[in-house]
């Protein structure tokens, strides 16, 4: 037996777990520091082959958008591979390097001679940006 105990009485868990809790001195500086390890890519670019077969797609991806929208189908739903540029511009990417992302929905809108674009689940995407897409019979 030592008078520690009497001089020092336990702490309480929630208490004791505040010591160990993460500390972060300056707000957002890690979040700061993992965009600027994010593996940025130059973009790719497509063979004539390829962007013949991505134009094969987006015109019957258009054609079954047309059609789900006269005869009120359901919306074909499509996974797209796209490239994001860097839009952070204290990163040494910005504007030359990206990084390469899927989504998956549904296909909310499409204009393929105006604005080149093509809309899914309310995102924007712009045609030159699109790597590959895949349709989904259904979810």
């Amino acid at each position: 037996y030592s008078d520690f105990g009497i001089r020092h009485p336990s702490m309480s868990c929630t208490r004791r777990a505040k010591i160990f809790a993460p500390f972060d001195a300056l707000a957002g500086f890690s979040d700061r520091i993992n965009k600027k390890e994010a593996l940025y890519e130059p973009k790719k670019v497509l063979s004539e082959e390829e962007k013949a077969s991505l134009g094969r797609k987006l015109t019957y991806l258009n054609h079954l958008f047309i059609k789900a929208k006269y005869r009120k189908d359901p919306f074909p739903v499509v996974t797209v591979t796209f490239f994001e540029p860097c839009n952070d511009p204290e990163n040494d990417a910005f504007g030359a390097k990206g990084i390469y992302k899927n989504i998956t929905g549904t296909v909310d809108r499409m204009d393929l001679e105006f604005d080149r674009t093509l809309t899914i689940d309310g995102r924007v995407l712009d045609v030159e940006d699109l790597i590959d897409i895949e349709r989904h019979r259904s979810l």
